[in-house]
């Protein structure tokens, strides 16, 4: 007889399928409903409480938060410091916790690298940007956006591959190099039980906000950031933990979690749910097919093995930050960290007993050594010495440390297992073996977040008793610096992790946003320089002027335009330069009746630099009164000195004052006869005129007026002696100096042309201040400008006036610190940043005369590296942050910075070969680059 319907759909309930050895029974049907064992059955965690920042754990009662913490910078720093950092994490750990005798508090802190969320870094970069520009008039310039898709974004990809953008040999070993977040999570909780009494009748959620508080306080003092995590964190953590490939995405986590986004209750409407009634995070997080192999000692989810290594024991005192600091291991830069699989996670386990607690185990442990035998004579001694540690506040505490480790297969995972033992094995930290460790299934749940119960550890006693400094020594709170978060100069440190700091935002800087950069021949000053005027035009969309002299630049003008930012191309040569009018500033000082205006009223006049664009934010700064005649002056010296040493101790105080007279007789003759330009003829005819009421001068004023007759003919006429046009309201200018940059002969007219260069800038700022957007004055090529003692002085003076109020800002970029003057000296000091670009102890001497560092800070300079065709390291000083970065631009900013001759011509073939512009083939260039580097690292494995 066939089947029924029925029969056929009890078999298909339980079999999946209608055929069978035998019929289902009314009862097989029956126990079909029942629940069958499942991993989420041991899983801690209920579901997100509180204030969408707590975890309820199982039992329904107890619950856990979860802090970030960001690592103090420790690359190049001394003993010293690394001690006194050890002592303040050491104090956090024994001041923070409440005692309690029951149900003490479970520290877990785990540290992994997170190459998930650095996928979100193009985003958080567009976001910062719009929300910057958001406070200019108009709306966000569309380069943004193609900066970050069609330049970063790419980068970022490359970066974040699992075979890294190139392999790195600095630490001795052959390592792939790429992106990332080095992520510290610190995971507190109690296992409470309902029958005990918790302080002041709080509730676990009161209590543990409580002592959280407490704890994020604590490590303020002691110098170190924390975040309390969000729920949506929190799950996603353990989503791309325990769904490392899902099936239904074609293994791509993060696909999966954008289709399944966390349901916060902030989400929904007042009256709605955010999860349904039977949610369990559990659930939620974990692959449905997880299960485990007791052959393999391994758990599976989404097919994947996964496994933990436990430590036994210390094998000696840990160094400092011996997981997570670099240290210098002969010519090598070691952390412990860099060398695990970039799928590992550090575990480490801590119990917070309290005194009482850690004395009666002291005694528990000398009633058991009471043998007179060797061994029990050093346990004697071991207890005593740590009842007087304990005495000094250096507790004991039950400590467990482990290493989760996740491969694509079986095979690759036991070679992980013996990559971690040997390294780890080598900084103190013994494992104990896979194949010797019974309990590793159990071992694994012990250690997920959440995982460990005390209770349950006073039968298997895998915990270690530790000192409270030896575990300050080992945990990952030590690491390297990231900045601020701001990006805008956004480079990476040595482990990959953005380091971001942005010195146009009022909250990272001190004083001011001017910036010096040094970077000796080879360290990749341009090609520096072209990727931070890229990001920074797509961050804040400023003012650039640039200033050059070797056309490093024309092609970033190029792209700029393509791009439809409004660009310049100016160039310093005869027959193409503009006027530069150097006088023309001096009608300010006479009004249009031709009376000069007092002082006071100058000041007034002038107010335009002194107003907030901003009244929401504020920054301090040295009042400082323009002495628009003295710059004047300065010019007319420049003229009359000419650059040479012997002209300019020859110049005294009377022939200042009579050039100051004759431009002031110039610019009221300017106004009476309604001319709306001076010339430079014009101040030379007024001080030829003073020496009709000045015998005694007369041969002193023919000498300065035939100098100045020098800027009134040929290439100098040009430049100096023509109506002056405004400086043009443009995105970009490019000025090349041209042959003013050729030589000392040239030195007094480019001084004059780059103060008069400046003076347009100054009113151009005035003209355009109230549309929020700064201006950057960039001057590359530093060293050839500041040569002149004047202008060394007019500079300063220039540095003091401008800043947020003007919002002008002051950027120099060089590779020759020889050829400053000493006089520079004054000017440098005023540059709240410095970016100084791999250097050695020859060049950091000759930086040393112009600014003075520290023991740690000259350690840090000289502790950087370059690669060729990888990376240039450098170091970020500024007065709210310092730290060692690696800058690894864009490929395209690479080839858009290429002025060699062989780079030229492998621009110029591509457009042949394409029929393209040059940023064009420069683009098609950075494409094979890309491609030549990702055969490289695969190549290598």
């Amino acid at each position: 007889m066939s089947a029924s319907a029925y029969d056929i759909l009890k078999q298909l309930f339980l079999d999946g399928s209608p055929f069978g050895k035998k019929t289902a029974t009314d009862a097989d049907l029956e126990g079909g409903y029942r629940d069958k064992a499942s991993i989420s059955d041991l899983l801690p965690w209920l579901g997100i409480v509180g204030d969408d920042n707590a975890v309820l754990l199982e039992d329904g009662y107890s619950v856990a938060g979860v802090i970030e913490i960001k690592p103090i910078s420790t690359e190049a720093r001394s003993m010293d410091y690394m001690i006194s950092q050890r002592d303040a994490i050491q104090r956090v750990l024994t001041q923070s916790f409440p005692g309690t005798d029951r149900s003490p508090w479970i520290c877990q802190v785990f540290a992994f690298p997170d190459k998930a969320e650095f996928k979100h870094l193009p985003d958080r970069v567009r976001d910062y940007a719009h929300s910057r520009q958001a406070k200019q008039v108009g709306d966000v310039h569309p380069y943004t956006d193609w900066f970050v898709d069609n330049v970063f974004r790419p980068h970022v990809e490359d970066m974040r591959a699992p075979e890294g953008l190139f392999i790195d040999s600095s630490s001795g070993n052959e390592l792939p190099w790429g992106g990332n977040y080095r992520r510290v999570y610190m995971v507190v909780y109690r296992r409470l039980s309902r029958g005990i009494k918790l302080r002041r009748n709080m509730n676990p959620l009161q209590e543990l906000n409580t002592t959280l508080k407490k704890l994020s306080m604590n490590l303020q003092v002691a110098g170190i950031k924390s975040t309390r995590l969000k729920g949506e964190t929190i799950r996603n953590w353990l989503f791309r933990w325990f769904r490392p490939a899902p099936q239904q995405t074609g293994g791509d986590t993060e696909a999966l979690l954008e289709s399944n986004r966390y349901a916060s209750s902030d989400d929904v409407g007042e009256d709605e749910l955010a999860t349904p009634f039977d949610y369990s995070l559990a659930d939620d997080v974990v692959s449905p097919d997880a299960r485990s192999d007791k052959k393999t000692g391994n758990w599976y989810f989404d097919g994947l093995p996964h496994t933990v290594l436990q430590v036994e024991r210390l094998s000696h005192r840990p160094e400092i930050g011996v997981l997570s600091a670099e240290r210098q291991v002969s010519d090598s830069t070691i952390c412990v960290l860099d060398q695990l699989p970039s799928s590992s996670i550090v575990i480490i386990t801590f119990v917070m007993p309290t005194r009482s607690a850690i004395k009666k185990h002291l005694d528990i442990m000398e009633k058991r050594s009471k043998a007179q035998t060797e061994e029990a004579a050093a346990a004697r001694r071991a207890i005593e010495h740590g009842r007087e540690q304990l005495q000094s506040g250096n507790l004991i505490l039950p400590v467990s440390i482990a290493i989760a480790l996740r491969a694509d297969d079986d095979i690759e995972l036991e070679h992980q297992m013996d990559e971690v033992t040997s390294w780890l094995g080598n900084n103190s930290l013994e494992l104990i073996a896979g194949d010797d460790d019974v309990y590793r299934l159990d071992s694994y749940l012990r250690f997920i977040p959440m995982g460990y119960d005390h209770r349950l550890d006073h039968i298997k006693r895998r915990n270690r008793f530790m000192y409270a400094q030896h575990l300050a020594n080992i945990l990952p709170f030590y690491g390297r610096e990231t900045g601020t978060g701001n990006p805008c100069l956004l480079f990476s440190n040595r482990g990959g992790e953005p380091f971001m700091v942005d010195p146009l935002n009022l909250n990272d800087r001190a004083r001011n946003a001017h910036l010096f950069l040094y970077g000796p021949t080879g360290a990749g000053k341009s090609a520096s320089l072209v990727y931070l005027q890229m990001i920074i035009m797509a961050i804040y969309r400023p003012r650039f002027v640039v200033m050059e002299a070797g056309n490093s630049f024309g092609l970033l003008a190029e792209l700029f335009k393509q791009q439809g930012l409004s660009t310049v191309d100016i160039t310093l040569s005869p027959g193409v330069a503009p006027s530069l009018a150097p006088f023309q500033a001096a009608l300010e000082l006479v009004d249009a009746n031709g009376s000069i205006i007092k002082a006071e009223d100058l000041i007034a006049v002038d107010a335009d630099l002194e107003e907030d664009a901003d009244d929401i934010e504020e920054e301090p700064t040295e009042k400082v009164e323009r002495d628009l005649l003295g710059e004047l002056l300065i010019i007319a010296q420049i003229m009359v000195t000419g650059c040479i040493e012997s002209e300019e101790r020859k110049f005294s105080r009377q022939d200042g004052a009579l050039l100051k007279e004759a431009i002031l007789a110039a610019a009221v003759e300017c106004r009476k006869s309604g001319r709306e330009y001076l010339l430079t003829e014009d101040v030379i005819r007024a001080l030829d005129a003073t020496k009709e009421n000045r015998q005694e001068k007369r041969g002193r004023i023919e000498e300065m007026v035939d100098s100045m007759k020098l800027f009134t003919d040929g290439f100098a006429g040009e430049l100096f002696n023509r109506k002056g046009d405004e400086l043009p309201d443009a995105d970009y200018i490019r000025i090349d100096l041209g042959i003013l940059a050729s030589g000392n002969d040239t030195k007094d007219k480019l001084s004059v042309a780059y103060i008069s260069i400046m003076n347009q800038i100054i009113a151009r700022a005035k003209r355009t201040k109230d549309d929020g957007r700064d201006t950057i004055a960039l001057t590359d090529e530093a060293h050839v400008i500041t040569t002149e003692r004047l202008l060394a002085k007019y500079l300063v003076t220039l540095a003091k006036l401008l800043g947020r109020r003007a919002g002008v800002w002051l950027w120099m970029a060089t590779q020759n610190m020889e050829d400053f003057p000493d006089e520079a000296e004054k000017i440098l000091s005023m540059f709240e940043w410095w970016l100084v670009l791999f250097v050695n102890a020859k060049e950091l001497k000759e930086i040393e005369k112009f600014k003075t560092f520290t023991s740690d800070e000259r350690d840090m300079l000289l502790n950087t590296k370059k690669v060729q065709k990888k990376y240039t390291e450098g170091v970020v000083l500024g007065d709210t942050m310092k730290g060692l970065f690696r800058n690894v631009p864009p490929a395209p900013c690479l080839l858009l910075a290429g002025t060699e001759k062989e780079e030229k011509r492998e621009r110029r073939l591509v457009m042949d070969e394409f029929g393209c512009t040059e940023v064009e083939a420069a683009f098609k260039l950075a494409d094979k680059l890309r491609e030549a580097r990702r055969q490289s690292v695969l190549e290598h494995r």
